[in-house]
């Protein structure tokens, strides 16, 4: 009896960010798990190994992700116009994609990307004739952000992390047939059970080498080091002590100011942390100028009393300035 041929499938992606990347490798790892040695998947990073002006699109892509995040919303409604520029078949980097496609002849192509829908699935079938063609939209909603270049009408099918993407492919004449919400496409080891607490504390003991006794807080980046980590820190601690010892170095003086009583209050932790770290940079006593400790007063005039105000800073700057 003939062995039945492998099956190949095509996975279009793009090292913009990470999360690309993420899905195409969990359709390399599920199609391993499934269907074993009867699949091969084939992941090709399409996009900027296709033609120069996509590869130094990828690359400022990346740089604004982590240098300057604002320039995100421009940079998106400029790659808004690639269906303009891929209105049925593919321009940019024509050559290259119908090469990959006459060597892997894949019996279905997958794009988990963008800017990989919008005339790929047409040139694919141009090239090979009968081939299964789908999109696998990572976005979470179809608001301001959400790519139109996600939906291209007239691939075979249309897998949606959510209602709102698979609505909008509805809305752009995706037939309903050719819909399904799938969500989160992660590789199978992300639907193991959960780690029992026994487990989360040998894994931060031996793994992490923290101490599970501890609160722990584990903070993910996204592709080439894209995050907010100070943001969250900062909230999670608002003192900024590089900022604090920056200024108490430059002017060897610090003046601690809070509406706060002053035993106890959050001056003392600064002014601690000054003397601590920056001891042999002060030509003077660390000031506070903070609320008596006394219960905070209701009458207008006793708060105003109560309170620390310029008349007092102002008291304190001079007196500090004298040393």
């Amino acid at each position: 009896m003939e062995k039945p041929e492998k099956k190949r499938i095509l996975v279009l992606t793009s090292a913009t960010g990470a999360g690309h990347d993420t899905h195409a490798y969990a359709t390399t790892a599920w199609c391993a798990q499934l269907y074993g040695p009867d699949a091969e998947v084939i992941v090709d990073h399409t996009l900027e190994d296709s033609h120069p002006i996509y590869r130094k699109a990828v690359d400022f892509y990346n740089f604004i992700q982590v240098r300057a995040p604002w320039f995100h919303h421009i940079y998106y409604n400029i790659i808004e116009l690639l269906e303009v520029l891929n209105p049925g078949t593919v321009s940019l980097g024509r050559d290259y994609y119908i090469q990959l496609l006459e060597r892997v002849r894949p019996h279905a192509v997958i794009s988990v990307m963008d800017c990989l829908n919008r005339g790929y699935f047409e040139l694919a079938r141009e090239t090979l004739g009968a081939v299964k063609c789908a999109t696998y939209c990572t976005e979470f909603s179809d608001g301001y952000g959400h790519s139109r270049n996600w939906v291209n009408p007239r691939t075979g099918y249309f897998f949606g992390r959510t209602d709102d993407t698979v609505g909008d492919a509805l809305r752009r004449g995706v037939p309903p047939e050719r819909t399904l919400v799938v969500g989160h496409w992660a590789p199978p080891a992300f639907y193991a059970p959960p780690l029992t607490a026994q487990e989360k504390a040998s894994y931060l003991k031996d793994q992490l080498h923290l101490d599970p006794n501890l609160f722990t807080l584990l903070l993910s980046t996204g592709g080439n080091a894209a995050q907010n980590h100070t943001e969250i820190l900062r909230t999670l601690l608002p003192l900024d002590d590089e900022t604090i010892f920056a200024s108490v170095g430059k002017t060897g003086k610090a003046l601690i100011v809070h509406e706060d009583t002053k035993t106890g209050g959050i001056g003392a932790e600064v002014s601690a942390r000054i003397t601590e770290n920056c001891f042999e940079n002060l030509d003077g006593p660390v000031l506070r100028v903070a609320a008596p400790d006394t219960p905070v007063p209701y009458a207008p005039a006793m708060e105003a009393f109560f309170l620390p105000n310029a008349e007092k800073v102002a008291r304190a700057a001079r007196a500090l300035a004298g040393y």
